[in-house]
């Protein structure tokens, strides 16, 4: 006997607390790898990655105007350096504002069905909230022991038929994991296909 499973299992949670500004997915539905599942209120970022955008802007003129005068010798390198330090600076901002943004998204890490949803809009989240379930049911994997005396005559690669005792359907899989260890209490191995 063995146990069928998802090939992907993941419970959403979100990297960044929040109060829920957008769902965007329907329960029991396929979603895509990367689709936008939830969105978390980010106002506040959102300005800040203005201001910086404009400093960023406002930095970078700054720098044009250091380096004309360094080139004709009118400025010491050392100025000039300072102001392209600080336009960096500004940069390397915007990115972490960049990816703190994206902190307030959940996307769907793989093609897969959503399952339940447990939050509501304008509801709030930590990242302890689960939020729903996502499973990529194709392909499945099963899970199955054999007794510790066969474990010599299994390996990698090897194709393994089984079938469902409700539907009588059968199904045929490759091995593509044994676990090393015997299990001391069952005196099994337990094998994945």
């Amino acid at each position: 006997s063995g146990t069928v499973l998802a090939s992907e299992s993941v419970d959403l949670t979100a990297e960044s607390a929040g109060r829920i500004e957008k769902i965007s997915f329907q329960e029991g539905r396929h979603v895509k790898r990367n689709d936008l599942l939830l969105k978390i209120n980010d106002d506040d970022l959102q300005a800040q990655l203005k201001k910086t955008s404009f400093q960023i802007q406002l930095a970078s003129e700054q720098t044009e105007r250091q380096k004309l005068l360094y080139d004709k010798s009118l400025i010491s390198k050392e100025q000039y350096d300072i102001s392209l330090n600080q336009l960096n600076s500004q940069k390397a901002d915007y990115e972490n504002l960049i990816a703190t943004i994206r902190k307030k998204e959940i996307r769907a890490p793989f093609d897969g069905i959503i399952g339940l949803r447990y939050v509501s809009e304008g509801g709030y989240v930590s990242q302890t909230t689960r939020i729903a379930s996502i499973q990529k049911l194709n392909p499945l994997k099963v899970d199955f022991a054999i007794p510790e005396k066969y474990s010599s005559q299994v390996s990698v690669g090897d194709l393994v038929r089984f079938r469902n005792d409700e539907t009588k359907l059968e199904f045929t899989g490759k091995l593509y994991a044994i676990e090393p260890k015997i299990d001391a209490d069952t005196r099994t191995l337990q094998l994945r296909a």
